[in-house]
């Protein structure tokens, strides 16, 4: 394609885009309003306590108390019940797998995501199982980035194929049910394998809250352990296409604590049943057609459907092809045209419809959003050419809605400080798609936490021509060292550092790993990844309906008074609910207060 024509593609594209974009604002606009009037009846609106369907919500038991009908003297009094953590989920999903039936031998040569460290790592290749149910087994060998050898024989050919491996349990384990020390449970720093467990989060035993600050995870069990802590069994009170509302209460634990800009809260139902180890997930995004009338001549036609979400999410649909199609110059309006139908996709901000005639360039055909899934393709005219024969490609697209939602990107950036003002409530919405399928689910998870680890951030630091870095609001601690740290002087922009911390010292001094050239009183200093267990998180409900936070009915049956009294109080109220109520004690806004769903990978 020459120059000229390159360019006037772009043009036309971004002229497309600014059509959009001015049709979006005058929607966005009308929905603001809308979400100003609902906010305005909510105030006047009393909500009750919710169901909460997550035992020990309010992190006050520990598993001596839970489960013990006096204490135990051993650490079972310093882990938290029923509520554990694992790293974030680092599974891989790739959509070019080869199988043959009655061979062991997987190759995806496009995506080539394979490595000699897969081998021993349990994977799913979808549709070639026994009469093409899934095959989960294990990597048994490795030969190159694009093959392996796996655990057991496909029974049904496959091609593209869906494969996800290095899948993540979810472990249930502490020191009542597994007799040791090392285990799955969020634990208090008095535990006797506090530093070589998971230790960010933690439980804070003191006042009952959780520390977060690392993009490791807090996991809520949907089920319960029988009255001798061994044996468990799962609850599965969901429904498709019913939400499901998520409430907590969060605060910074010092004003030095710095949620980065792009940080979010997530909450995601998790899937621990064998062979799935992921979130809950809906049918997948499925583009049907057919045609209608009978065309004067035909070609083979394909289409393809991007779906965005309000999180800035991208769900591509399959790629849709009709033989029998009309040409560019058959379409009758009315009369003959093509139709096109597609699962929805929850939190749709917009779909875009591509088609591809024979051979000719792909076309831009509309941009609805008014949540239709359906359209007819009468060949309208406004559409765009994109000066491509290629559909739109990339690796960020999905195309399974899941059961996850997460804070807008504004969210952490007004905590209030521990002790200072009320802690800041949350409400997030778990949508489950209508189409979601709960056949042979067999445990579910509710899984909390955050897409980045938080930051620690001063202005007061103090530096000397020195590796010495002094503040007095900074509470360094000795988890900071060998992390990133970028020092600039408030007063001289010029003057910045860029290293990592080489020791702790106290509190309020550290040093850094080579001496800065400048002596100021006025540095900013940020340390990537340094809000250790800086947010404080607490009253955490998952319940049918929104409303205001609740125990489980089990909190209060227990042989054992909790470890700790409820800290609610002094975070400003019970949590949860919509409109000026909650733990914050204000409105909630477009920081994440407001009701708020997505899903994502």
């Amino acid at each position: 394609m020459s120059l000229e024509s390159e360019l006037k593609a772009t043009v036309r594209e971004l002229q497309f885009q600014v059509a959009t974009l001015q049709n979006n604002v005058t929607t966005l606009q009308s929905q603001i309003q809308n979400v100003q009037t609902t906010q305005q009846q909510q105030t006047t609106t009393q909500l009750g306590q919710i169901s909460n369907l997550i035992r020990n919500g309010d992190h006050s038991h520990s598993v001596d108390t839970w489960f013990n009908t006096s204490p135990s003297g051993t650490n079972q009094e310093k882990e938290c019940a029923n509520i554990y953590t694992h790293v974030l989920d680092t599974s891989e999903e790739i959509n070019d797998g080869v199988m043959t039936s009655g061979s062991p031998t997987l190759t995806c040569n496009t995506s080539l995501p394979f490595v000699l460290g897969d081998v021993g790592k349990t994977i799913v290749v979808h549709g070639a199982g026994t009469s093409g149910a899934d095959l989960i087994t294990t990597i048994t060998g490795y030969t190159s980035a694009g093959v392996v050898t796996l655990g057991a024989n496909a029974a049904t050919t496959v091609s593209n194929a869906r494969v996800r491996f290095g899948l993540q349990s979810l472990g249930r384990t502490n020191s009542k049910n597994s007799g040791s020390a090392t285990n799955d449970s969020l634990k208090d720093s008095s535990h006797s394998n506090y530093a070589t467990n998971i230790n960010d989060p933690d439980w804070q035993k003191s006042v009952g809250v959780v520390r977060l600050g690392s993009t490791n995870t807090v996991e809520y069990p949907l089920g319960r352990y029988d009255s001798a802590g061994t044996t468990y069994s799962a609850e599965m009170p969901i429904y498709p296409g019913r939400s499901l509302f998520v409430i907590f209460n969060v605060a910074r634990s010092k004003t030095s604590i710095k949620p980065p800009s792009d940080c979010r809260f997530f909450a995601g139902l998790w899937n621990e049943t064998t062979g799935k180890k992921q979130y809950l997930e809906g049918a997948s995004f499925s583009l049907s057609g057919s045609v209608e009338g009978t065309p004067a001549a035909t070609a083979t036609t394909q289409y393809l459907i991007i779906a965005e979400t309000d999180k800035g999410y991208t769900f591509l649909s399959n790629t849709l092809s009709l033989a029998n199609a009309p040409t560019s110059g058959s379409y009758v309006t009315n009369v003959v045209n093509v139709r096109l139908s597609w699962t929805p996709v929850p939190g749709i901000l917009r779909y875009k419809i591509y088609r591809k005639i024979g051979s000719s360039n792909v076309e831009i055909l509309d941009t609805p959003d008014n949540g239709a899934t359906s359209y007819v393709d009468q060949n309208p005219s406004y559409r765009v050419d994109t000066g491509s024969t290629l559909f739109p490609s990339f690796s960020g697209g999905l195309s399974y809605p899941r059961a996850l939602a997460e804070t807008f990107l504004s969210a952490l950036g007004n905590l209030p400080v521990d002790g200072v003002g009320n802690w800041k409530p949350f409400l997030l919405e778990i949508p489950i798609v209508p189409n979601s399928s709960f056949v042979g689910v067999t445990e579910l998870v509710l899984r909390l936490g955050l897409n980045k680890a938080i930051d620690l951030e001063v202005i007061d630091a103090v530096t000397n021509s020195t590796a010495t870095v002094t503040s007095a609001t900074a509470g360094y601690s000795s988890d900071l060292v060998g992390k990133t740290i970028t020092i600039t002087d408030a007063n001289n922009p010029s003057n910045t550092f860029t290293g990592t911390v080489a020791s702790y010292v106290s509190a309020t001094e550290i040093t850094v790993s080579s001496s800065l050239v400048w002596t100021s009183s006025s540095n900013t200093l940020t340390i990537t990844a340094g809000g250790i267990r800086g947010l404080l998180f607490d009253l955490v409900g998952l319940s049918l309906k929104d409303g205001l936070w609740a125990h489980h009915p089990e909190d209060n049956t227990r042989p054992q008074l909790p470890a700790v009294a409820p800290t609610g109080s002094t975070q400003g109220g019970i949590g949860g609910g919509s409109g000026y109520r909650g733990g914050g004690g204000g409105p909630r806004d477009g920081g994440g207060d407001l009701l708020d769903d997505g899903l994502l990978a």
